[in-house]
């Protein structure tokens, strides 16, 4: 392989149609090297082949145009969502907190009646002094 050139490729010619294969690291640390990130944005490429059965002489070849080469997002694995699991167990922390905290608080119902005695028996937050 001539130094610098980091693409493998492979090729088959089959019913009239050519097939190519060609990779490369995503990124080699190469300045000249587009990086590939496969959570970026697609990269834009063009292709050129040189058939000279087809009269195609020094520079003179076939170019496609521009095209966009998006790369399949990696499979997301379970250290990926840490942040979003974090959120529920939170959640459910906070919930069971201000649950324990109300079970030690005096029951009271409506029209301000606690479990099993009157208004006036029941303790309140903020009763005003009597006078």
């Amino acid at each position: 392989m001539p130094e610098g050139q980091n693409v493998h490729g492979a090729s088959e010619f089959r019913e009239g149609v050519w097939r190519v294969v060609m990779s490369r690291p995503l990124s080699d640390g190469d300045p000249n090297d587009a990086i590939l990130d496969p959570r970026g944005s697609a990269a834009v490429v063009a292709f050129a082949v040189w058939d000279g059965s087809q009269g195609d002489r020094d520079g003179q070849k076939s170019v496609s145009s521009w095209l966009a080469l998006a790369l399949p997002q990696p499979a997301i694995g379970f250290l990926d969502m840490w942040a979003f699991m974090l959120l529920p167990l939170l959640a459910l922390g906070l919930s069971g907190l201000v649950i324990w905290v109300g079970a030690r608080q005096p029951a009271v119902g409506w029209a301000g009646q606690t479990a099993g005695r009157t208004a006036a028996e029941a303790p309140r937050w903020s009763q005003p002094p009597e006078h």
